[in-house]
């Protein structure tokens, strides 16, 4: 961060808002050191105070008055610069009333504390400072004026409630009591630079009867208005109320007439078929709040004043002028069977046809008819073309308006939806021969359906209907009609009440439906880490009030299935309870309530030690157990506290990674199961015998799980009546009930009980139904699983025997089991080989939704691109011929070596951070085959050559290719790369003392990293001088790695010897001038290391497919030397000598250009010394831009150019180059978080039809952004 002074006295952040670096390196340590802050009083809602105990922590309440209480939410943030940790940020919000039955209000507190480490007081945690920031929720739907007087709206729309969208400021809603002067200032500010949002009036009393039953609502605040996202958004969050509470209110919504956004000649709309009165309340339309007509104009946000049709198409060429709206989604859900949802697009060419409207309205609010046979639900996609829209839809209106509008083109469809699927399917079979096949023919049925200028489409009780600009670029509405598999549209107010469906408390969580998630063991946790490839699975099963329980997690190292069960999660280190946290995120977003099952598999392992059990036997070799256990290890009585305490730590770590309790794993022949039945349990201590005594571990762990994080938050699974792994018991019924009684006494959540095996009674597979004792005998929530449907689940609920059903196999077929369950609709079929495999997608994420349209949005269709690796985007496009290729320097092929390259612009190998364990993750599939091309070379990130060759958290989530694991973790990652043509090298590096690691890191030197500006807030370790005796196995890491990395299937490796790493450490005197053995010195034996490496290498690999990166000019990491250019010219000399394939060099930091007044920064260029010096293959990099790569091809300087920040931010960068269009911007942000999305992959390429527009932007554009 840069020096905290102003030159106005302004404290930094103030200015505006602070960041929260800010807070906690200004504002918190100047309080504690007892400085001044700022010269002047500073007139905002922050303050200082000693950290108390005010705050509730578990079962103890609040000390308040009735006036009301701060309640902590959610976990606390941990605020860092870089990668460094400084503090944390706890989210208060206040509730009116005395604790604990409050009333929550839209007031929040953040509370930012320092590291215990910034504290220069030394004072404890409770005793220490912490600054506090008070503000009020941006309340989306802010109160308009009152009743059905209404003045003029700030938008200049007619009165009738109103107008609660005045400014166009973002984040302004400034309430009385913090409402200050400068804030106006702010607001016109904001407003002037903010995108354009169209105002919008809406009901007053529709909002305020939300909040505030009794009173009037007050007048809007001068400033509050928001994005037209943040509105719909608030829709999904905030609770209707009841009929009561709304007619108490003076308003309410009434929706006896049918769903009625707004009214206009000739366009009114239908009644809403099946919505009850209690439904209907769900959505999002105005009543009568004083007798004048109110209107809800949200949808659309077109207002004239009553200006007529006119004004409207001027509102519409003004937004569509100006950019329109902002991109994205905007979805609007109710209890209903109606579906509202709002796509705003990119801004239609000027010469796109618009029609006016037939029929003006009064208000100037366009909007849709929407006829009573139209069944719901419906989906909306909105664009500014509204007046063909309008002009669509009439024709819509003649008999059967869907099936007569889309009549004509079935065929067509069908065959282009068919065509599509094949194509799909292929390709995530790797087929892709057969697939590309597929896709030119998809691309030809496009070509037909585009050949007319308005297309119209019917399949699958699915209508579409798609308007095309005549400028090609997709100027689209699509009405989408969702019908039952069945073909019959019936509405949940005709359905009969579905037991499965109905709410149900479960202690302190109010569920919405009886139909819970089983903990399925999926296997794709690779190195024992929840993988982002979790987020949708999970995400995909998440309901509002829905229950998951997540897959069987791993208590401890030695808890795991090894490969007999692999790749299944953990929560025993910090780092796996930080994967987990955005999957848990990720379901709470969703409002599902979501519990970790914890376990210890005991003797189904094969570790290399004993497993534990409590017996020696080994699990029996049968039908269903036809794998090789090995023999186990009985544990001892005082090995017992132990594994209860990994129980009781696995517990503590699920709450803090955000899940809302767990479950014991006590079934399926794992290790408490093994202790409970009497076939495995040969002891005669205190934990065997008896069935007392065979309980007793059972029960112990839940004893200690219970008292950590509360008996509220634990369940319990069993299965006594099961025989899995060999194990089973002489008499479940009596095990059963036992364990339920003492359950009961100890009051925990719930136990989950798994039904015997299915009989055969009349033909037919049947439940047994046998847990009716156990039922009895555990009073609290009981839930039964094992062979359930939608029938026996019905009736399970329905006859009392269980309060909630587990479905396993249903549910991962069949991601909107609810959904079907409540349609009655077909269920998919599972397929059991996918089961247990490690694909991040296939029998994973890829089930499919009950229509293609839900699908795409509930699976989030970029996501699942994302997953599979089977992107195409990044392909060259089609249409430019080879002559014009050529012509570009940096597209001409090049010979390197064996390898046939077919343009001259290579991927730098760049850090990204997202190796999460230092294992390759699924998502670097999508990243590098984003950025491949027929015959053009990437290099990899830089990857570990051994466990202490990593930078640990100051260079994090780096990958590694020194162990299997990670060997078979990179394999799919250089098949997509290879499946697309690409050449993929993989460079191989160890940081030396560019680590912190507990143990002194490696270096050439003692000397540790100097702190600058640039690394300012890292920590470093001081490292140790590396002995001579111990280069040898330094070397002998590298050369595993060459190995493993062409066992991965790279096409070669790259030695990093540059950027102040290891080698480099080694090369520069800067660092290495102490040395007096034959690693220093000269320049010889600097650069001894290095160039043994290099040979080790070569050796493994071949010389054809090495290559080396160095930086001799570079200070990066306080590395540099005396002398550069003899540094330079001498590797170079060496390496040519050995033959290795190529040389990359990084050229030094950017220069001010030399003429008066010129401003611009250059390269300096000087390579050629090593130009001159090395006969192979010579890349450069290092600020290169379009311009700047040709001339240096062009002149012969360079042979390949190295793009590192332009290819991150372009993943198409050929292609770009090509037609010289526009690049994308790159985040610096995000280089190394850790998201496996934003910064990474979410980087957008040229859309199909704008190379012309992007063209026609310049090529200059791209390169002044290209030199930064």
């Amino acid at each position: 961060m840069a020096a905290f002074s102003s030159s106005n006295g302004v404290p930094p952040g103030f200015r505006f808002h602070p960041t929260d670096e800010e807070l906690l390196l200004y504002y918190l340590k100047k309080k504690i050191g007892f400085e001044k802050i700022g010269s002047a009083p500073q007139n905002e809602w922050y303050f200082f105070s000693h950290k108390d105990r005010k705050y509730p922590t578990g079962s103890r309440t609040n000390r308040a008055t009735t006036a009301g209480f701060w309640k902590a939410t959610g976990r606390d943030k941990c605020i860092r610069t870089s990668y460094r940790k400084i503090g944390m940020r706890k989210t208060l919000v206040f509730y009116r009333g005395r604790a604990p039955h409050g009333q929550k209000t839209d007031w929040i507190m953040h509370e930012y504390r320092l590291e215990d480490a910034d504290d220069a007081q030394g004072g404890t945690s409770e005793d220490g400072w912490v600054v506090c920031r008070v503000f009020k929720k941006k309340c989306f739907f802010k109160i308009g004026g009152g009743g059905g007087g209404g003045g003029e709206g700030s938008s200049g729309s007619q009165g009738g409630g109103g107008d609660i969208f005045g400014g166009h400021g973002h984040h302004l809603a400034v309430s009385p009591p913090l409402d200050h002067d400068h804030h106006q200032a702010r607001a016109a500010m904001a407003a002037a630079s903010h995108y354009m949002h169209h105002p919008h009036q809406y009901h007053s009393s529709f909002y305020y009867s939300q909040m505030q039953p009794s009173p009037p609502p007050p007048p809007p605040p001068p400033h509050s208005a928001y994005s037209h996202h943040v509105q719909v958004q608030d829709l999904l969050t905030n609770h209707r109320p009841s009929a009561s509470a709304a007619d108490a209110a003076g308003g309410g919504y009434d929706f006896s007439g049918g769903l009625q956004p707004v009214a206009a000649a000739g366009l009114d709309v239908g009644s809403s078929d099946g919505l009850g009165e209690g439904v209907g309340r769900d959505h999002a339309t105005g009543g009568d709040a004083g007798g004048a007509e109110q209107q809800w104009q949200g949808m659309d946000g077109f207002s004239n004043g009553g200006g007529g049709a006119a004004a409207v198409q001027q509102q519409l060429a003004s937004a569509m002028s100006s950019g329109g709206q902002r991109g994205g989604e905007m979805d609007l859900w109710g209890y209903g069977s109606r579906l509202l949802r709002f796509r705003s697009l990119p801004a239609p060419s000027a010469t796109a046809k618009s029609s006016p409207p037939s029929a003006a309205s009064s208000t100037g609010v366009v909007h849709i008819n929407i006829s009573s046979e139209m069944h719901p639900p419906l989906t909306l996609h909105r664009h500014p073309m509204c007046a063909e829209i309008i002009e669509a839809f009439q024709k819509c209106h003649v008999d059967h308006p869907v099936k007569k509008f889309f009549g004509e083109c079935t065929d067509l469809k069908i065959k282009l939806d068919k065509c599509f699927r094949q194509e799909k399917a292929l390709k995530r079979k790797a087929n892709f021969e057969e697939s590309k096949k597929f896709k030119e023919q998809l691309q030809a049925y496009k070509r037909e359906m585009a050949e007319n200028d308005k297309e119209l489409e019917w399949t699958h009780g699915l209508a579409t209907a798609k308007l095309f600009s005549t400028t090609g670029i997709h100027n689209q509405f699509k009405f989408y009609k969702d019908k039952d598999k069945h073909g019959a549209s019936e509405s949940k107010a005709n359905m009969e009440p579905l037991p499965l469906a109905s709410s149900y408390e479960m202690g302190r969580f109010t569920l919405s439906h009886r139909i819970v998630l089983a903990p399925l063991t999926r296997s794709r946790s690779y190195g024992n880490i929840p993988q982002s490839q979790a987020i949708l699975y999970y995400l995909q099963r998440a309901t509002k009030g829905g229950l998951l329980i997540a897959e069987a997690t791993g208590v401890s190292s030695d808890a795991q299935g090894m490969s007999l069960i692999p790749h299944t999660p953990g929560i025993w280190t910090k780092e796996q309870v930080e994967a987990w946290k955005p999957i848990v995120d990720a379901v709470h977003a969703k409002d599902g309530i979501f519990f970790c099952q914890i376990w210890h598999v005991g003797r189904a392992s094969d570790l290399e030690q004993e497993p534990i059990s409590s017996t020696n036997k080994p699990v029996e070799k049968n039908e269903d157990n036809y794998m090789d256990f090995p023999i186990p290890r009985r544990l001892a009585v005082e090995e017992i506290p132990d594994v209860i305490n990994h129980f009781r730590m696995a517990a503590r770590y699920a709450i803090d990674a955000g899940f809302d309790g767990v479950e014991i794993h006590g079934a399926h022949g794992f290790l408490l199961e093994q202790f409970m039945k009497d076939n495995a349990n040969d002891r005669t201590d205190e934990y065997g015998g008896s069935l007392q005594n065979r309980c007793r571990f059972a029960l112990e762990v839940v004893d200690a799980v219970a008292s950590e994080v509360g008996s509220d938050s634990v369940g319990i699974r069993l299965s006594p009546y099961a025989s899995y792994l060999s194990c089973y018991d002489s008499d479940p019924d009596a095990l059963g009930v036992y364990m339920a009684q003492e359950l009961d006494k100890r009051g925990i959540l719930y136990c989950s009980a798994v039904e015997p095996e299915m009989i055969m009674v009349d033909g037919k597979m049947r439940i047994p139904h046998r847990l009716h004792d156990m039922r009895k005998a555990f009073r609290r929530t009981f839930m039964v699983g094992g062979g359930y449907g939608r029938e026996e689940g019905n009736r399970a609920v329905a006859d009392g025997y269980a309060d909630m059903v587990v479905y396993g196999r249903l549910f991962l077929a069949n991601p909107d089991l609810l959904k079907r369950f409540q349609l009655n609709a077909p269920l998919n079929k599972y397929d059991r080989s996918t089961f247990y495999t490690d694909d991040p997608v296939v029998g994973y994420t890829d089930y499919p939704f009950l229509d293609d349209c839900e699908a795409t949005n509930a699976m989030g269709y970029s996501y699942l691109q994302l997953l599979m690796g089977a992107s195409q985007r990044g392909e060259d496009r089609k249409g430019a011929s080879t002559n014009n290729m050529e012509s570009i320097p940096l597209l001409s092929p090049y010979n390197m070596g064996k390898f046939n390259l077919s343009h001259r612009i290579v991927l730098a190998p760049l850090t990204r951070s997202r190796s999460y364990g230092n294992l390759p993750q699924p998502h670097a599939m999508e990243y590098y085959s984003q950025r491949a091309t027929k015959g053009g070379l990437l290099i990899a990130e830089a990857t570990g050559v051994s466990s202490d060759a990593q930078g640990m958290s100051v260079i994090p989530h780096t990958p590694g290719i020194w162990t299997k694991e990670q060997v078979e973790a990179w394999k799919p990652i250089v098949d997509a790369v290879h499946a697309k043509g690409g050449i993929f090298f993989c460079q191989i590096w160890h940081v030396g003392r560019a680590s912190d690691m507990e143990e002194r890191p490696i270096s050439s030197t003692d000397k540790p990293i100097q702190r600058t500006e640039e690394n300012y807030f890292l920590n470093f370790s001081t490292p140790r001088s590396l002995t001579a005796e111990e280069i040898p196995d330094v070397i002998n890491h590298f050369a595993l790695a060459a190995k493993n990395a062409l066992d991965a299937g790279f096409d070669g490796v790259e030695v990093h010897a540059a950027n102040g790493f290891l080698l480099d450490q080694f090369m520069k005197d800067g660092v290495n001038n102490t040395r007096s053995d034959d690693y220093g010195g000269s320049l010889a034996n600097r650069c001894r290391l290095a160039l043994e490496v290099v040979d080790a290498v070569a050796a493994v690999a071949g010389a054809g497919r090495t290559g080396v990166r160095l930086s001799p000019f570079s200070r990066c990491l306080d590395c540099a030397d005396s002398d550069p250019d003899s540094l330079a010219a001498h590797m170079a000399r060496e390496l040519g000598a050995r033959g290795v394939l190529y040389l990359n060099v990084v050229e030094p930091e950017m220069v001010a250009a030399a003429g008066e007044g010129d401003q611009r920064l250059v390269i300096p260029h000087r390579l050629r010394g090593v130009r001159e010096a090395f006969a192979g293959t010579l890349m450069a990099g290092g600020g290169y831009d379009r311009e700047e790569g040709n001339w240096a091809v062009a002149g012969g300087y360079a042979d390949l150019v190295v793009y590192g920040r332009l290819f991150l931010a372009n993943p198409d960068l050929p292609a770009r180059f090509r037609i010289g269009a526009a690049l994308n911007g790159y985040d610096r942000a995000t280089f190394y978080t850790a998201d496996p999305v934003v910064g990474y992959t979410d980087y957008p390429f040229l859309d199909g039809g704008g190379e012309e527009a992007a063209a026609a932007a310049a090529s200059s554009s791209g390169e002044e952004e290209g030199g930064v």
